[in-house]
This record gives C-alpha cells, sequence and structure tokens, in this order.
C-alpha cells in the first residue's frame, strides 16, 4: 500500500528521496522506483499496478516547480502536527552555514594546452551553530554468518546493546540480523523498554553465508518513513565478510540511500571483508567506511556514531558544480570530514554519477555536518580541466569557471546557496603562461588525497600478493604526508611498509590501520589549523 502521511499519500517516501532532493536526483529516483514497480516486473503482485500509478502521480508532482511548492507546503503542515507532542521545551536554533570556495591558484594566465585546474569548495557555520534537535532514526545491521563465530559476534552483541539505552523514548531503533536471511529483532520502534528484542541479540548464533543486499534493502525501506517525518537517519553496518553475487544491487541501494539522505557506516572486522564495495558504499551515500583492528573497539565506535549524529547541524549536505563553457570536470573528492573519491570521468562505472555530459553538474555527498568534537566543515575537492580554445576573459578581464552550489537538510526543510565563481585571467605576481602557484590549502587537500589513495593501491596489490610493490606504494605516501606535515602518520605507513615485507598477516593489518587513520580522523582539518598557526599571514 502506498505510505500515507497524515491523510494524503507521502510522494518523497513513495519515491524514496529526501524532501530537499534536487529535481535531477528526483528524475533519477523515479526511474528506480519505475523499473522496480513496473507490472511486467511483478506479474505476481496484484497491487503493482496500483503502486506503479502512484509513483508515476508523486514523480508528476514533484517534478513540477509550482505543484512541488504547493505539496510542500502540505508536507510540512503535516508533518508539524504530527511531530508536536515530541518537540522539546528548548527552541530549535538554525545553524547559520556559509559556502566558501578557494581555488587552486590565484589567476589564470595564457593558457598553451589543456591544463588542470583545482577548486576547493566548504561548507561551515557562519557562526557558533548548535546542533539540529531532532529525534533519531537508527538502523543496525549485524552480520550473524558463520565467520563471525566466536570474538566477534559476543563483541557486536555488547556494541549494540547499549544502544538500548543510549536511545530515547523520541527516537527510533531498526535492527537487523542477517546471513544468507534477515532476520529482524525491532522495526522502527522506541528502544525503550524493548526487552524482548534484547533478549533475541543475546540468544543469536552465527549460521550460514553472507548476503547483504536483501538487509541493506529492509534497512533502507525502513529509514524512508522517518526521513520524510523530519528524523535524523542513519544507517550502521557491522560484517566481517563478503556478500556474493548482489554487489551491484548493494551499490544500487547505497544510491537509494544517497537521495534519501541517509549515510552508511560500515564497520569492517579483521582483514578478509569487501573493503572495495564498502568504501564505494559509504563514498555513494556520504557515509563512511571503519577498520577494526580489534572486536572490543566496537562499544566505542558505536557510541562515537550515536554522539556524532546529535551533534548534526545540516543533513543530506551537498556540493555541486556546474562548469562554465571550456571547464570540464576529472575528478570530484571529499576532503573532510572524510576522504573519498566520489566521481573520475574517465570511469564510466564511477560510484554515484558515472559519464557526465558536458556543462553538467557534478556533485559530492560529504554527509552530515556535525559539531563533534569540534565545530567541523565539509570539504570536497574538484579536479578540472581548463580548455584554453574555450575559453574567453569577459569584460573586466575575469574568466568564468561555472556555479558552485551547496544545499543541505534541517528537518522536513531544506536551504541551498549558490554563487558564480570566476578567476582574474591576470593578477599580482601571475605568470603570463599558465598558473600561478597553488595555494597551501589546495595543496595540503591534494597530498591527503593522493596519500589515501596510494594507501588504497597498497590494499588491493597486498590482497593480490605483490607485497613488494605494495610497500612501494606505502613509502611513497610516507613522503605525501611527511610533505603534508603529519609525521605520525608517515611514520605509520612506514611501518606499514616494513611490516609488509616481513609478514603478510601483520602487514595486512598495518596497512588497514595506515590508510583508515588517513580517511577517518578528519586530518585535513588537523593538518590546516597547524599551518595556520605556523603561517597566520596566510590564513584566509
Amino acid at each position: 500500500m502506498p505510505p500515507e502521511f497524515s491523510g494524503f499519500l507521502d510522494y518523497y517516501v513513495l519515491l524514496g528521496v529526501a524532501p530537499s532532493a534536487t529535481p535531477e536526483e528526483i528524475r533519477q529516483a523515479y526511474r528506480l522506483r519505475a523499473r522496480e514497480l513496473h507490472p511486467d516486473a511483478r506479474p505476481d503482485d496484484p497491487t503493482a499496478a496500483d503502486r506503479f500509478k502512484a509513483v508515476a502521480e508523486a514523480y508528476r508532482v514533484l517534478s513540477s516547480p509550482e505543484a512541488r511548492q504547493a505539496y510542500d507546503a502540505r508536507l510540512r503542515a503535516a508533518a508539524a502536527d504530527a511531530t508536536h507532542h515530541r518537540q522539546r521545551a528548548e527552541p530549535r536554533v538554525e545553524p547559520t552555514l556559509t559556502l566558501r570556495v578557494t581555488p587552486g591558484s590565484a589567476g589564470i594566465g595564457r593558457l598553451r594546452e589543456p591544463t588542470r585546474f583545482y577548486l576547493l569548495g566548504e561548507l561551515l557555520p557562519a557562526s557558533a551553530a548548535r546542533s539540529w534537535s531532532a529525534p533519531l532514526d537508527l538502523a543496525v545491521l549485524v552480520d550473524r554468518s558463520s565467520s563471525m563465530r566466536g570474538a566477534k559476534i559476543a563483541e557486536a552483541k555488547r556494541a549494540v546493546k547499549p544502544l538500548f539505552s543510549q536511545l530515547g523514548a523520541d527516537d527510533q531503533l531498526t535492527l537487523l540480523l542477517f546471513d544468507d536471511r534477515t532476520e529482524t529483532l525491532l522495526d522502527g520502534e522506541s528502544p525503550v523498554g524493548a526487552l524482548g528484542a534484547e533478549m533475541a541479540l543475546d540468544a543469536a548464533s552465527p549460521r550460514g553465508a553472507t548476503q547483504l543486499a536483501p538487509a541493506l534493502d529492509s534497512a533502507i525501506r525502513r529509514l524512508e518513513q522517518g526521513v520524510t517525518a523530519g528524523r535524523l537517519a542513519a544507517l550502521l553496518l557491522i560484517t566481517d565478510g563478503r556478500t556474493y553475487g548482489d554487489e551491484e544491487r548493494c551499490l544500487e541501494l547505497a544510491e537509494r540511500a544517497r537521495l534519501l539522505g541517509v549515510p552508511i557506516i560500515s564497520y569492517g572486522l579483521g582483514l578478509e571483508w569487501n573493503r572495495e564495495l564498502l568504501d564505494r558504499i559509504a563514498a555513494i551515500s556520504g557515509g563512511s567506511c571503519v577498520f577494526v583492528d580489534e572486536p572490543a573497539q566496537l562499544s566505542d565506535l558505536l557510541r562515537e556514531a550515536v554522539e556524532r549524529l546529535r551533534a548534526t547541524l545540516a543533513a543530506n549536505v551537498r556540493l555541486s558544480l556546474a562548469p562554465a563553457t571550456g571547464v570540464s570536470v576529472l575528478r570530484a573528492s571529499v576532503i573532510a570530514p572524510e576522504i573519498a573519491d566520489v566521481y573520475d570521468a574517465s570511469n564510466a562505472a564511477n560510484a554515484s554519477d558515472g559519464r557526465r555530459q558536458p556543462g553538467e553538474s557534478v556533485t559530492v555527498n560529504p554527509g552530515p555536518l556535525t559539531a563533534r568534537p569540534a565545530l567541523e566543515s565539509v570539504v570536497a575537492l574538484w579536479e578540472l580541466l581548463l580548455d584554453p580554445a574555450a575559453l574567453t576573459p569577459d569584460d573586466t578581464g575575469y574568466i568564468a569557471l561555472g556555479v558552485v552550489s551547496a544545499d543541505w537538510s534541517l528537518g522536513v526543510e531544506s536551504a541551498s546557496f549558490a554563487g558564480r565563481l570566476s578567476q582574474p585571467a591576470r593578477a599580482p605576481r601571475l605568470p603570463v603562461d599558465g598558473l600561478g602557484p597553488l595555494e597551501p590549502e589546495t595543496r595540503l587537500a591534494l597530498e591527503l588525497l593522493t596519500a589515501y589513495r596510494l594507501h588504497t593501491q597498497a590494499d588491493q596489490l597486498a590482497t593480490a600478493g605483490a607485497t613488494a610493490e605494495a610497500a612501494t606504494a606505502l613509502s611513497t605516501s610516507a613522503l605525501r604526508l611527511r610533505s603534508a606535515g603529519d609525521g605520525r602518520l608517515a611514520d605509520e605507513a612506514q611501518r606499514a611498509a616494513t611490516s609488509l615485507v616481513a609478514s603478510l598477516s601483520e602487514g595486512m593489518t598495518a596497512t588497514l590501520r595506515a590508510k583508515y587513520a588517513i580517511r577517518n580522523l578528519n586530518v585535513f582539518h588537523q593538518l590546516r589549523h597547524a599551518m595556520r598557526t605556523r603561517l597566520p599571514s596566510e590564513a584566509p
């Protein structure tokens, strides 16, 4: 049956998108839903035709700016009525956010051939901000396949059980166990007093093989309701293995989570889990992927994840660049809060965007903007290619590079910012030919991104048995990290390189520890702060 929200159909739930979805995201979601629900694809489902018609009507309304505006007004009123009894006495203070764009160099001289250029985009609070006081809608997926026997399943249970007391009466918890079947212990319910679910978790024992897609599908379908009702949703996944035969379906579900604004946070136990798949799921959904060296670390990691969600300033953050004539996007990456490659024009099977037409916007989804452990920002890096044959300065001597925009969600409302970006064709101290030197912050972002890519390459090489080549990649990464100013991570990378040569098992553990330390620890903000402290006159 189509979902209803205070007396009328919830079109956002029908399409599986957040209320802040862009027109392009609504179009993508409609294509996914229409393919899934078409009567020809479900000949044994007597409700398929009605559901397909409902999805088509939802797309008709939400694809029209005027009809969507009227519908959104009804949705906000209904959401306010439905959630009034949950509102806290303390009024919510909306964070004021601003978009900052830093060009990679101060200006553009005369270009004789296609030239790379970088843009650093950052969404950050313009002033002191307080977190978004919305109830959580959390889905937790626990792998209970045979490989989880022993300490892994025991520590997974121990880590999940505190959520029953850490979450409040207004929060909702979906708890699923999965192997090659999915078992639901809690289905979007208040965890307070859910003694039966806690006892069922205690009684769970490992069995079967790993089949991830059905569990992801069940969890995301459940979270669709909470997102539209103004809840802050996230999916936590605990696994130690590899799913087989449904990897593409998992990526499709990550795309659905992205459209909803639901980050998928994965915790990989040990050495055998599918890092390439879970890294891509994190990059697509705006989530994260965490290496768990010791299962006993899980309790602290889950507690920290919930605390960060509680400190959310804005959810479903997106940063986009629509390039101008003569400008094309080669790559787009998230730099903070966690490093991830999102778009690569050379790869048609790219995680979330695929190939783009000239001038089409390229978007990154960095995940929520939070205020923990400190006031943070989300940072993206676009690598561009400038075509000198198509670039033309305007009457004021500036070259247009494109339009940079940001949008985000606050409950059932959304906000956005957009601005045109241009660079002077001539500037003081700029060479007549080519570009000026890289700006310090752009150079720092590139050093960290390159180091992370080298660690990822080392992981792949070591997994394939090419330990000497993996050690070389790690040593090169150590040089990049030292150049970026992080001697500690550089030393850790070099120790991993040495360890790989001596012992594959110990070396792999050290390699993954070093790789995810770069990715997960908000290194960019830490190093930028140190750089600004050393060079206050160069800080923007």
